[in-house]
């Protein structure tokens, strides 16, 4: 499961963009300066939002590709502020199967307490070990909710997006495949160091301030500790 481990050795810190790069156990590679860029200003706060998949592999399916088109964020004195609107595509079992969290964004905002996230949905690709490819269908391509991420000026603080995919994805009776998300969203403040290597994400201490298990129904709708049961008859209207 993802977690906020405790404090560790040799991380790249995000207020230490001169750092060398921590080299895995085994493995060597050249010193180089870390991908993370100073703040732009001193008055804000270091945000990271990671996607990862603790779920269970599926048997006869080798990749569930999710497209996030975009991120965004907001809170009541704020109003929305938008992440990252570049299309970024996820291998959710590749993620599972390396038990990696990947970057999604890395950004500063104003200190502030948001309590809504939005995730736009582009599309969802299906990989089956035979190679065929198929569109999975979404019930609503936005993922709205409710949470309590804390920024602080010149702290860190993390969100990290859980996709369940096992819970997540439905076959209909004609073999076609729904994807109605099931995800575990937990935010953390304080953290002592955001560690990025090749696009891997671990935080180094730091606060649990927010941790829920959602799904969405076939409205669209996100509930929390929903799932749509695996014995459902699901059909997909035109």
């Amino acid at each position: 499961e993802p977690s906020i481990p405790q404090e560790g050795s040799s991380p790249v810190s995000s207020s230490d963009p001169g750092k060398p790069v921590a080299t895995p156990k085994g493995s060597t590679i050249s010193p180089q300066p870390s991908a993370i860029s100073p703040r732009t200003s001193k008055e804000q706060g270091r945000v990271a939002f990671v996607i990862t998949d603790a779920a269970a592999s599926f048997n006869n399916i080798t990749s569930i590709l999710l497209s996030i088109d975009e991120l965004a964020i907001s809170s009541p004195s704020r109003g929305w502020i938008t992440v990252s609107k570049e299309r970024k595509t996820y291998d959710l079992l590749a993620l599972e199967q390396a038990a990696r969290q990947e970057l999604i964004s890395l950004i500063d905002l104003d200190p502030d307490t948001y309590t809504e996230i939005r995730l736009t949905i582009g599309n969802v690709n299906i990989i089956t070990r035979d190679g065929a490819i198929a569109s999975a269908k979404l019930p609503s391509g936005k993922i709205h909710f409710f949470t309590k991420l804390l920024v602080a000026r010149k702290s860190n603080s993390g969100v990290i997006f859980d996709f369940l995919a096992d819970q997540t994805l439905h076959q209909t009776g004609k073999g076609e495949y729904i994807f109605a998300p099931v995800l575990r969203v937990q935010t953390a403040s304080s953290i002592s160091t955001i560690q990025i290597l090749a696009n891997q994400v671990d935080f180094i201490g730091g606060r649990h301030d927010f941790d829920l298990t959602m799904g969405m129904d076939e409205k669209g709708i996100l509930r929390p500790d929903f799932r749509i049961h695996p014995q459902t008859i699901l059909e997909i209207e035109n």
